[in-house]
């Protein structure tokens, strides 16, 4: 079971890197492909359920302590992915006002209504 538990603890690394790096990249704001990093996580996940289902009791127990790294390094993750999502619906919300200002004649503008009232 040593060689389960030492597939089980690989993944669980290799799964936090990704984690890590995505984190990284999120939080220093450079361009990153978030559908290469997802594909990595997915895969992770995948390899990581196949491998947990092959633990006993005993052995999942020595794994808790890598099991709770990896869920602070995922819930960081989700925190900074939640703040760009947020970013990202601002930016997409100040663009689509633009347009519809832009497109516009006035008809339907409340500026239009509160002149008339």
């Amino acid at each position: 079971m040593t060689a389960m538990l030492d597939a089980f603890l690989n993944t669980i690394e290799r799964l936090e890197c990704v984690i890590e790096a995505e984190t990284a990249a999120l939080q220093q704001q450079t361009g990153l492909d978030l559908s290469e990093f997802n594909h990595k996580k997915r895969h992770g996940v995948l390899e990581l359920s196949r491998t947990i289902r092959v633990l006993d009791e005993e052995t999942l127990e020595c794994a808790q302590g890598p099991l709770h790294r990896l869920r602070d390094k995922v819930e960081k993750n989700l925190s900074i992915l939640e703040i760009h999502m947020r970013a990202v619906h601002a930016v997409s919300d100040i663009i689509a006002n633009a347009i519809q200002e832009r497109e516009s004649d006035g008809t339907y503008s409340p500026r239009l209504s509160q002149d008339r009232g």
